[in-house]
């Protein structure tokens, strides 16, 4: 078997992140999410990103922090390259992975070329994106991270752990399907020491927004999708920018668009443009994250004539419940997908790093893709129910899995923004959700 063969043989698994991200910049952001510069230290300038996936290329700054500057606009972001490889000598092949670290993202490709070793020579070369669900070991801890085309979300959990101990202890990245057989890589030390810095000077203090949610009136049995889509459609969005695209939703009276947070950190621009099914248009600008529960706010320049979705606020879904998904995947906006509850559960062994401990997560079996990320979940009386976050779509050792989708449980996102549950004159009234059915 060739050496290309043998590549083109080997199972790569993948589970859909449903958004894009990169490195954050600091056009047109609000001063609580700027990035500060770095001042001590060592911090290599770049005036362009550097040409990080070819694993041939010249480059001095491996481990490294590196400040990328915009010539046009004089954004900035952070970074840091790391490469580890090893040649086989017998053949010369010589195989290896490379990660770009953001704030709270890794970017991964592995790689093999071919060459000389002391009994034979080996032509071709292979180099594609990490795939399925990769390992990260730190201090004695494993996050399970997601990912999609190469690039994953870190957990808010691994960089704290990584901040509170200064990069002083050892990281490992194991792939789900690895290059022959290997599968763990080591990072160095000096990335790990760069990484740290990085996480540190990143860390944002977000002050949480005065959102408004109120009592909605909606309907006392369910409706037919055709009829509960022209209801609730206008008050979705899709966002986007030249990088990334994602879904979001009106979650507030004073007209605030929520959406993941995966979908708008790392996109490399602070404004962004924001669409409706009604032609509506505008730009918005990121004013709360919250890396936990992996969702953001935003507040449009403009605001869109759209009212918020019903919300589910005082109860959540059941298994077996009707549900809808909405948004824009693959950019096609106003997408509709139907299907059910298929379980309420906490983020536990294999959906780890999903979300933090305590907060649940309505999986579902309605189809999304990428860009679906940030869309609403609602049932049957259009209320919403959660943030759909990520489609899992095979397992690590390669096994394909269908219909197997998550959303953010919408009551645990109203408790993180310590809202409080509108008042109703007639309690009587309300239903299970906390809306007035009629």
């Amino acid at each position: 078997m060739s050496f290309k063969s043998k590549l083109a043989a080997g199972l790569f698994v993948s589970i859909s992140l449903l958004g894009a991200n990169g490195a954050i910049a600091n056009a047109n952001i609000p001063d609580a999410a700027r990035i500060k510069p770095i001042t001590y230290g060592n911090v290599v300038d770049k005036e362009i990103d550097v040409d990080w996936k070819n694993p041939k290329v010249k480059f001095d700054e491996w481990s490294k922090l590196i400040k990328v500057t915009s010539k046009v606009s004089g954004d900035y972001y952070y970074v840091v390259l790391d490469r580890d490889y090893k040649t086989n000598v017998s053949n010369g092949v010589t195989e290896g992975l490379i990660t770009r670290w953001g704030s709270d993202t890794v970017t991964g490709y592995q790689y093999m070329y071919g060459g000389c070793g002391l009994w034979v020579c080996t032509s071709g070369s292979d180099f594609r994106e990490f795939s399925g669900v990769i390992e990260l070991y730190y201090a004695g801890e494993t996050y399970l991270v997601y990912g999609d085309s190469g690039e994953y979300s870190l957990p808010q959990s691994f960089i704290s752990n990584i901040i509170s101990t200064n990069g002083d202890q050892s990281l490992s990245i194991k792939l789900s399907k690895g290059r022959g057989d290997t599968k763990v890589f080591p990072v160095g030390k000096g990335t790990l020491k760069s990484i740290a810095r990085l996480f540190q000077a990143e860390q944002k203090t977000w002050q949480k927004p005065k959102v408004s949610i109120q009592i909605s009136t909606v309907s006392k049995s369910s409706l037919p999708a055709e009829d509960l889509i022209p209801k609730i459609a206008p008050s979705v969005v899709s966002i986007r920018t030249d990088k990334s695209l994602g879904s979001g939703f009106i979650v507030s009276t004073d007209g605030l668009i929520m959406t993941n947070r995966h979908v708008v950190t790392g996109s490399g621009v602070g404004k962004f443009q924001i669409s409706t099914s009604s032609n509506q248009k505008t730009t918005a600008s990121v004013v709360y994250i919250d890396k936990q529960l992996d969702f953001a706010i935003l507040k449009p320049d403009t605001r869109l004539q759209a009212a918020p979705l019903p919300i589910c606020y005082l109860s959540y879904p059941k298994a077996g419940q009707d549900v809808i998904a909405i948004g824009s995947p693959d950019g096609i906006a106003g997408t509709v997908t139907k299907g059910v509850v298929s379980a309420v559960r906490q983020p536990v062994d294999q959906l780890r790093g999903l979300a933090p401990e305590g907060v649940l997560l309505v999986q579902h079996d309605a189809a999304i893709s990428p860009g679906n990320s940030g869309g609403p979940l609602v049932n049957s009386r259009g209320e919403l129910l959660g943030v759909n976050t990520y489609g899992l779509n095979q397992t690590a050792d390669g096994r394909s899995l269908q219909n197997i989708n998550f959303a953010i449980s919408i009551v645990d996102v109203l408790k993180a923004l310590e809202l409080r549950a509108p008042v109703a004159v007639n309690p009587k009234l309300l239903n299970a959700c906390g809306n007035i059915a009629q």
